[in-house]
């Protein structure tokens, strides 16, 4: 059997593994950096926005686009490579949404404005974009940019890459002056883009039809909001005075929810409110959630709101209460611990608990609460004022 080491003079074996290693290190740099470059140049080269109206940022919001296109051009120019035609090709082929004909007149548009920007001296040493004309006609003034076909003439293409040039002031367009054959010429070709870019929609409106818009919410019986709020109406009807009467109810909450990728970092508490009564009513519910500091355990509000409820007799409803994410009371729950910097690495956040309260006519009629401790805060409805805000 020959072995595959004798195929190589002594001389050269120290130097293979390193000569390969380097081969594949500069292969991998020299294409990665491409794709880069290539990536970064698709993005840039979305869709243009077609409008009916036109806007007097439209130039504007061209010019912020081009610039960083013309940019990724000059220093693909500048180092080795991909050309500016070549990345403005690679950089379409990873784009699927823009059709022949606005690739082919939009990248002609592009490279017309890099070989001008790049005559006129608009580039610094870093392929950095500089405005003041540093060679050239109108050198030391500043150039201009324009619409090729004014706004008036072609309003959807207002906002086109392909309709944007870069030119010195002595060349600038004259204001109200009628259209050139050239410009006239131009401005066809960009109406075919246009009815391109309409009939690629309407394709894709075919093809791929919007998702139905998802029913309106209803409850377990299959009710509508508004279904069950007409059987409320009829039942209040139908209740008469005992309709103002005191209600029994019953209000149970738990946490259904702590911290984690599922629930974003809140916490979340469920609740359900049930009419034990044979009458319809109507009741507020107040609710608080609560943590407490990590030191002093000092008691603040984390989240807290009111909610109308109508229940029909024998009805429950149930939500789910939200805080915010944990780390928005991370700094603040610190600050009022009074934590040096070394404690507050140490330092988390505590959710206490939650109190809900059932008011009907400005009395409690039920009330729920995480604990005893916190019994307190139902009692007294001031105390919760009285503690701060997170």
């Amino acid at each position: 059997m020959i072995s595959f080491s004798k195929l190589f003079h002594p001389i050269w074996k120290g130097w293979l593994l390193p000569f390969t290693i380097w081969l594949l290190f500069g292969t991998t740099l020299l294409f990665g950096g491409f794709n880069d470059r290539t990536e970064a140049m698709a993005r840039l080269l979305g869709p243009s926005r077609l409008s009916a109206k036109t806007d007097p940022k439209d130039l504007e919001n061209l010019r912020n686009r081009m610039v960083p296109i013309l940019m990724l051009l000059e220093k693909g120019s500048r180092t080795n490579g991909p050309s500016p035609e070549s990345l403005l090709e690679n950089a379409y082929d990873l784009r699927k949404d823009i059709g022949p004909f606005e690739r082919m007149l939009t990248s002609s548009a592009l490279l017309k404005n890099w070989r001008d920007a790049h005559a006129m001296g608009l580039f610094d040493e870093e392929s950095g974009f500089q405005e003041r004309i540093a060679a050239g006609r109108g050198a030391g003034e500043r150039c201009v940019f324009e619409h090729i076909v004014l706004p008036e003439a072609l309003p959807a293409a207002s906002t086109h890459l392909a309709n944007i040039r870069i030119v010195d002031p002595g060349r600038k367009s004259e204001a109200n002056r009628p259209p050139t054959q050239q410009e006239l010429s131009y401005q066809s070709q960009l109406e075919k883009i246009i009815a391109e870019i309409s009939s690629r929609a309407h394709l894709a409106k075919i093809t791929n039809p919007p998702k139905p818009k998802p029913k309106s919410t209803v409850n377990s019986l299959g009710q509508s909001k508004a279904q069950e709020e007409t059987l409320w109406k009829a039942e209040v009807t139908a209740a008469g005075e005992s309709f103002y009467s005191k209600p029994n109810l019953r209000v149970a909450a738990r946490v259904s929810a702590t911290p984690s990728h599922l629930s974003q970092g809140c916490w979340e508490i469920s609740a359900t409110i049930t009419n034990l009564t044979n009458h319809p009513t109507e009741v507020e519910i107040f609710h608080h959630i609560l943590g407490t500091t990590d030191k002093k355990r000092q008691h603040y509000r984390m989240a807290e709101g009111t909610r109308k409820l109508l229940l029909r007799a024998g009805q429950s409803s149930t939500f789910v209460l939200r805080t915010k994410a944990e780390g928005n009371y991370k700094g603040k729950a610190d600050d009022l611990d009074g934590l040096s910097k070394a404690e507050r690495q140490r330092s988390s956040v505590h959710c206490r608990g939650f109190v809900l309260r059932a008011i009907h006519t400005k009395e409690i009629v039920g009330s729920a609460v995480t604990d005893r401790g916190l019994q307190e805060y139902v009692e007294d409805s001031g105390a919760l004022a009285r503690i701060p805000a997170l």
